[in-house]
């Protein structure tokens, strides 16, 4: 697996992308969250960036957890004084808890959102990353490739996500563990990879 991120510093401290006010949250709830026992692991922007050394502000921290512990996750938000973000706008309760304040939104995460997988102890066995003075896991790059290749919307594409992975971390993946994982749905891995191939192409011609 794409084990091999060495960083002193992760992208979006040295990059400057994330606001006072965002960090101050994120900080509450990571700190929160180990205080709670709450096992995560950091996906989204936090979490491509370990692996592209891109940062970008998505004004949200995404923590992924077992299922087992995502009543415990949402308490700890609870108690930090984050509302359901279902009240502002519905989203689907079976995969995803939404918690927000002051317009930023922290997401706790236990599924895939077309629900054909549950986090399990493969998603939390990615590297540990300094973050803040602090030391947080980050999904695997493979799972972070299974579960985006999946987000393709009329409002959202999670695709350029998955092209930055593979370009990043092509020859680190376990693709023997992605063939595995996607098994019938190999065909959208094949597809992706053509399609980087040619963006490629252009690019350099």
């Amino acid at each position: 697996m794409a084990q091999s991120v060495q960083q002193d510093q992760h992208p979006a401290e040295s990059a400057g992308v994330v606001g006072d006010a965002q960090w101050a949250l994120y900080e509450t709830v990571l700190d929160g969250a180990m205080e709670a026992h709450v096992p995560f692991a950091l996906g989204g922007a936090f979490g491509l960036a370990t692996y592209t050394g891109c940062a970008r502000n998505t004004k949200d921290l995404d923590l992924y957890v077992l299922p087992e512990h995502c009543s415990r996750a949402i308490e700890v938000l609870t108690r930090l004084g984050l509302a359901d973000y279902f009240e502002q706008t519905p989203y689907d309760r079976e995969w995803i808890y939404r918690g927000t304040t002051g317009g930023m939104i922290i997401d706790i995460i236990w599924a895939m959102a077309n629900h054909r997988a549950q986090v399990d102890g493969w998603w939390m066995s990615g590297p540990s990353i300094p973050l803040r003075g602090r030391t947080v896991k980050v999904l695997p790059a493979e799972a972070m490739l299974w579960d985006k290749l999946y987000i393709l919307q009329r409002e959202r594409c999670d695709w350029p996500d998955v092209l930055n992975l593979l370009y990043y971390q092509g020859d680190k993946l376990d693709w023997k563990k992605l063939l595995e994982v996607f098994s019938a749905d190999r065909h959208y891995l094949t597809y992706s990879r053509d399609l980087l191939r040619r963006v490629w192409d252009e690019t350099v011609a």
